[in-house]
């Protein structure tokens, strides 16, 4: 009996704690402690060696590497960059290499098998590819794909020239999807032996659309469908996926509002990221820049019809932060996280598996400049509470 209740005060004071990491636009990559029971956030170290402006960052299947791209380059201002990281045991980074590419990156992916990452460089019309070595994490360019507009889009200050905002693997590694905001196109390469990397013919867009970011549906095994989030028609599109000898077949499904459906469409709003919850029941995406409520950016749940891929919108929620980039859900789907860029802060939601909903009050705030991107580590930690 003395024994359990010995067991049963060790458990309760026993905290699990994930890490994850931040990338800005304040020029840091911060590692964050979260509280898996509280949805508590602290701020652990801050890494400037990518400044100054490490956007977004993957972390390795194996866990032990960190990417990041660099929007600009600290070494060459006229060039982005892409840099790997070692993570160690408390969550602090090592360099381990640095690779000059393309300017403007703002996104990258890694294959599945963990040797190839493409980046999509908003900044210059392009696309690149690099090898990672899966043991020590060093990166080497391989190639890059430039794409020129014959001339601007129907949105012109914004699709004056083609402009890749994402890269995405489907399962199988066989193929990387980039949606390209200023060319209204879905890229496609297909990744072959060798590696043989070839840009397939583009799925064209509604024009002035603006394709932004994609997820494939189901998140894990082979993918029956994609959902992309346009950003200057604020709008997901599904598509069916299907398999052919050599590129993926996309087939259009169903376009749904990411805004309320009595909200103006003048020109502001701006869609951002989409995310599927672990159970694959909901996908939340994030608006930006409008004014659904005052001082605060959006958020849009909708429920999945996992045969059909429609998508039927949930609620539209308060974020409690300004200029959305990003939004990221818990691995164990509890908790929401938001990461406002403006208003250079992060907050902590509760969120129900079951219903996909989510609390309106913030269950913690954490002060961070320019948040735009956060990425969990698979592995918690199990920290003995001081009592």
């Amino acid at each position: 009996m003395k024994s359990a209740i010995i067991l049963s005060f060790f458990l309760q004071s026993t905290i699990a704690q994930r890490l994850a990491f931040v990338g800005t636009y304040g020029g840091s990559i911060t590692t964050v402690q979260f509280d898996d029971k509280t949805g508590a956030l602290k701020q652990l170290f801050t890494n400037k060696n990518s400044a100054p402006a490490p956007s977004w960052q993957e972390v390795s299947a194996n866990q032990k590497f960190l990417y990041t791209i660099e929007e600009t380059s600290s070494k060459n201002q006229s060039q982005g960059a892409l840099t790997s990281y070692s993570i160690k045991a408390d969550g602090q980074l090592n360099n381990v290499s640095t690779v000059l590419g393309m300017a403007g990156p703002v996104n990258l992916a890694i294959s599945p098998d963990q040797t190839l990452i493409f980046t999509a460089n908003y900044g210059s019309a392009s696309v690149s590819a690099y090898s990672t070595n899966t043991a020590t994490g060093e990166l080497s360019w391989l190639k890059s794909w430039e794409r020129k507009l014959s001339k601007p889009g129907v949105v012109p200050d914004r699709q004056e020239a083609s402009h890749p905002h994402q890269a995405v693997f489907e399962s199988t590694g066989k193929f990387v999807l980039v949606p390209d905001l200023g060319a209204d196109i879905i890229r496609m390469f297909s990744i072959k032996p060798g590696p043989d990397l070839t840009e397939l013919d583009p799925i064209k867009m509604k024009p002035g659309s603006g394709p932004r970011h994609g997820v494939f549906y189901p998140p894990t095994g082979k993918p029956k469908f994609y959902f992309l989030v346009s950003e200057l028609d604020n709008t997901v599109t599904v598509f069916s996926v299907e398999y052919g000898s050599d590129a993926l077949k996309l087939a259009e499904v169903q376009s749904i509002s990411t805004l309320p459906a009595n909200y103006s469409k003048a020109r502001g709003p701006a869609a951002g990221e989409i995310v599927v919850h672990p159970n694959s029941k909901y996908v939340y995406v994030s608006n930006r820049l409008e004014a659904v409520f005052p001082n605060a950016s959006s958020i849009a749940s909708y429920e999945v019809d996992a045969s059909s891929g429609h998508l039927k919108l949930l609620e539209i929620f308060n974020s409690g932060v300004m200029n959305l980039r990003h939004l990221s859900i818990h691995p164990s789907g509890k908790w929401l996280i938001t990461e406002g860029q403006n208003s250079n802060n992060m907050k902590s939601f509760k969120l129900d598996p079951a219903t996909g909903k989510v609390e309106q009050k913030e269950s913690s705030v954490l002060t961070i400049e320019k948040p735009a991107c956060l990425q969990w580590l698979k592995v918690e930690r199990k920290n003995k509470c001081s009592s």
